[in-house]
């Protein structure tokens, strides 16, 4: 089985981008392949294809992801390996749990809308 990739997708004009002097931001939603792809522990890889090279670096400074059709799921960006970590409930007073390494893609996740906004400083 593959692991399962996140991809993003800019949304339409006038909606997608806005620049301004410092910074372009970038909104859209990001789409999960769903079973048999697989689940790789520290998160999905994430092409950001869409940024070109009027930006000072290939992957955004800042990411938020956010669930739009309140999948349960939470997913958070991990910037060092520009990865997507999906996760999970947890018992009370202790941290979200990530999905399982190997485990199939759940289809709350490949099914979610999810939405994001990441931001790449400008040249």
């Amino acid at each position: 089985m593959a692991t399962a990739k996140a991809v993003p997708t800019t949304a339409a004009y006038p909606n997608g981008r806005d620049n301004t002097q410092r910074q372009a931001i970038h909104y859209g939603t990001i789409a999960v392949d769903a079973s048999p792809a697989t689940y790789s522990a520290g998160g999905l890889a994430i092409n950001w294809a869409m940024a070109d090279n009027r930006f000072s670096q290939l992957n955004p400074y800042f990411v938020e992801f956010q669930s739009r059709t309140g999948s349960g799921f939470f997913y958070t960006y991990n910037y060092t390996t520009n990865k997507m970590l999906i996760r999970t409930g947890a018992a009370a007073q202790t941290a979200l749990t990530e999905l399982t390494d190997g485990g199939a893609i759940p289809a709350g996740v490949s099914g979610d809308t999810i939405g994001y906004r990441a931001e790449w400083q400008r040249f």
